[in-house]
């Protein structure tokens, strides 16, 4: 008896897992979609992507997942404890979905002014937040950018996650800068701020779902 319950508890547990990376995945794609409409600046790895974009000549659809490959790889090397299902789903649907939901903001929204625009923005900074929040406390694999904060906070010990996101969200904006990419105060933004907000859900959100906690 006392087997069954534990394997229906992890059972349990294994679903709720799941269940937050597939929503913190399509809510990554919906928080890139509605930065871009913001037009107020997109967040740092969205920024990286247009600046490739640049250099390269080709479409974010085709950039988006080269990128990916190349920071997996990095991944493989440092990190590989962070490959996993979300990682894999990361590469192959967020390009799709980011030009699918666009398409129905644009019909939602056509034309926002400053204002919307303004509240466009903060909505696809608490969403970027919570859904990263959500598939990395999963830990059923994260994007391959996402892991690059993680490795050097694992490696380091010392620098908290929040430091270390921030680290590496304005390499992104850096490079973006130096590429002509889509900068404005949205990224700035999203730079200072991701770190100590994925944090913030992680806390109060994230964990208590995946352990079952209201």
């Amino acid at each position: 008896m006392k087997n069954t319950l534990k394997k229906i508890t992890i059972d349990g547990k294994m679903i709720r897992r799941l269940i937050m990376t597939v929503v913190g995945i399509y809510l990554t794609a919906v928080s890139v979609a509605v930065f871009r409409k913001a037009l107020l600046g997109v967040d740092p790895f969205t920024v990286l992507v247009e600046a490739m974009e640049n250099v390269s000549g080709y479409r974010y659809g085709i950039v988006f997942p080269a990128v990916q490959v190349v920071l997996l790889l990095i991944t493989f090397i440092f990190g590989r404890k962070y490959i996993n299902f979300g990682t894999i789903l990361t590469l192959f649907c967020i390009g799709f979905l980011v030009d699918k939901t666009s398409i129905v903001i644009n019909y939602i929204l056509p034309n926002p002014n400053l204002s919307q625009r303004v509240i466009t923005l903060i909505i696809g900074l608490i969403l970027v937040c919570f859904a990263g929040s959500l598939y990395m406390t999963a830990n059923l694999g994260v994007s391959a950018y996402d892991a690059m904060a993680l490795i050097i906070h694992d490696r380091t010990k010392k620098i908290p996650f929040r430091i270390c996101r921030i680290g590496t969200d304005l390499v992104c904006v850096i490079i973006g800068f130096i590429f002509h990419a889509n900068i404005g105060i949205g990224t700035l933004i999203t730079a200072l701020f991701m770190g100590p907000l994925v944090q913030f859900f992680n806390q109060k959100i994230s964990i208590p779902i995946m352990n079952g906690k209201k």
